[in-house]
């Protein structure tokens, strides 16, 4: 027997824990228990017998494994059966990629396109096949772009209509979600989509305080209070909403008056509204702009308001999930949205009835999940969330995320940390 490649040891005068990064187990220690691991770390089999109770439990963990066990292979084998995620079928839709306003850090070409009748029937088809040949109990629709709200009657409520009907006649769960500018997401358009009693998700971008965000989002309205407005019904009528702040160094400040005008929701609807923090992906950020994002950080907890934590994230990406699509407003298959929808990203094609023909370019995303030999010895690799497309776009066999092993290491410090004050060890 030896120990898991995978435990991560904290030692403090706080609390002596054990977190096993594969299993997401850990064990609270007392100093004697701790002292006697370490000295048995060279053979198990001597805390075995010292201390049998202890050797028992960090076995149940999966701390302790057998000698011959290749705990690589087994950290792979359980990333396979999370990216299979079997029973959800997820699909993003472009209805299209114009946009009603042109930010100047969006990494998109906003063309003139509007998804057509024929490619609207193939998502349709597409979901029938997938109920029909897998056993889907899940199903969720999200719309992209572009802003995909310019063609609500015309594409969306077609698509939500049919998944709706044909989920219910199938009894599968049913979800739908928007990344949006907001602008467009009225009353009329938020009490449509209310009235199908499903659960319903949004993700809206602000660029600081109105007047960061109007010189962003330039439009002939207000588009701070316009989006604000319609932001603040979405909420109150139960829609779960995500507002992701896209900051620069000098717009960060500014967020606290936009916290400060959502302050009443956050009181009130605390399980429907989350913050998450995104530096704008051209800009590299100050230690003045980290701190000032701590303040904003605890600026919301001060509402008990809750914020996106990267530092506590072990999710994997969308774009890993073998049941996840991207289908673009002309049929063209994606598994991305954080890259322009070129023909060089196209990863397939749609046909009409239904069916997805992937080409090599998705075949070596999915191969470069297990690819990376860093990876593989890494500590880190089954929390980490370096997504398909960074391992796609890395032609080295260094770490994804080019962090250095103290880098790395911090996420799990950070998971045990919480580990300790939650539990009060």
């Amino acid at each position: 027997m030896k120990l898991s490649k995978y435990n991560y040891y904290h030692y403090s005068e706080q609390a002596s824990l054990i977190y096993n990064v594969l299993t997401k187990s850990y064990i609270v220690l007392t100093q004697d228990a701790m002292n006697l691991l370490q000295s048995s770390m060279d053979n198990v089999c001597v805390l075995k017998k010292r201390h049998i109770e202890l050797y028992e439990a960090l076995l149940d963990r999966g701390m302790i494994v057998a000698q011959d066990v290749d705990e690589t292979n087994i950290c792979i084998e359980t990333l396979r059966n999370r990216y299979q995620n079997k029973g959800v079928l997820s699909i993003t839709v472009n209805p299209t990629l114009n946009c009603n306003v042109k930010c100047w850090y969006c990494y998109e070409t906003h063309t003139e396109s509007k998804m057509s009748i024929e490619t609207i029937q193939s998502i349709q088809e597409l979901i029938i096949n997938k109920v029909n040949t897998e056993n889907i109990s899940e199903i969720h629709l999200g719309f992209f772009g572009g802003e995909p709200l310019l063609y609500f009657e015309d594409c969306v409520l077609p698509l939500i209509d049919f998944a709706y009907n044909y989920s219910n006649t199938r009894n599968i769960e049913f979800s739908i979600g928007f990344t949006t500018n907001g602008i467009l997401m009225d009353k009329d358009v938020v009490d449509k989509l209310i009235s199908f009693r499903i659960p319903i998700h949004i993700q809206v971008p602000f660029d600081g305080n109105q007047d960061y965000h109007n010189k962003v989002k330039k439009s002939n309205i207000n588009s701070y209070q316009t989006t604000l407005f319609n932001v603040k019904y979405a909420i109150s009528r139960g829609i779960y909403t995500v507002i992701r702040c896209n900051y620069t160094n000098q717009s960060v400040d500014s967020f606290s008056e936009l916290i400060r005008d959502l302050s009443d929701e956050i009181k009130l609807y605390p399980d429907k509204l989350n913050f998450s923090f995104q530096k704008i992906w051209q800009v590299k950020e100050t230690n003045d702009t980290v701190l000032a994002v701590e303040r904003l950080q605890h600026q919301v907890q001060s509402h008990s308001g809750k914020y996106y934590d990267a530092a506590l994230d072990t999710s994997s990406c969308y774009a890993d999930y073998n049941n996840s699509i991207v289908v673009n407003y002309n049929g063209d298959i994606y598994q991305c949205t954080a890259r322009d929808f070129t023909d060089e990203n196209k990863e397939g094609v749609l046909s009409k009835t239904g069916i997805i023909t992937y080409n090599e370019r998705y075949h070596h995303r999915m191969k470069s999940l297990y690819a990376n030999e860093t990876c593989k010895q890494c500590i880190v690799w089954p929390i980490c969330t370096a997504c398909s497309q960074k391992r796609l776009e890395n032609h080295n066999n260094q770490c994804v995320l080019n962090l250095s092993e103290g880098e790395r290491v911090s996420k799990i410090k950070s998971i045990v940390q919480t580990i300790i004050e939650n539990h009060s060890v």
